[in-house]
């Protein structure tokens, strides 16, 4: 699905790096993973508000901010985070990009919600990957 939300966008790749590792799948490891394929590649980790205020609760969240250069994206319904906020999410407010944007309030179980209901999201999500889970039933018993 994710290669057919960028199909045909140069500035997007998809990597399948999390499926092709077994077990448990954590940031931390992600970002070793894509810097040991991609070493001179700099990695950002891009977080809405609402996930980044428990980065301090992630797997080794030190590994994460090791190798990735973090931007917070805000969110509807929820305030611009200030330094103390980011400091309290494990954030360092020097080095973390705030980007301060009206945002389209998406979620994803939000959206499986309304795909089990039968609720039409085309307006949420690009063509294609609204027929790919048409076609293929996705999400339907997700009650």
């Amino acid at each position: 699905m994710c290669r057919l939300a960028v199909n045909g966008d140069p500035r997007f790749a998809v990597s399948d790096v999390e499926i092709r590792r077994e077990g448990l799948s954590y940031t931390a490891d992600t970002l070793q993973q894509l810097k040991h394929e991609h070493p001179s590649n700099e990695l950002y980790l891009v977080l809405g508000w609402d996930a980044a205020r428990l980065f301090t609760t992630w797997h080794q969240p030190d590994v994460v901010l090791r190798l990735a250069s973090v931007i917070v994206v805000t969110r509807p319904g929820n305030a611009i985070p200030d330094a103390p906020a980011l400091n309290d999410a494990g954030l360092d407010p020097a080095s973390t990009v705030l980007c301060a944007r009206p945002t389209p309030d998406i979620s994803g179980s939000a959206l499986r919600r309304a795909i089990a209901g039968g609720e039409p999201v085309g307006d949420r999500l690009p063509e294609a990957v609204e027929r790919y889970i048409a076609k293929n039933h996705l999400y339907m018993d997700n009650r």
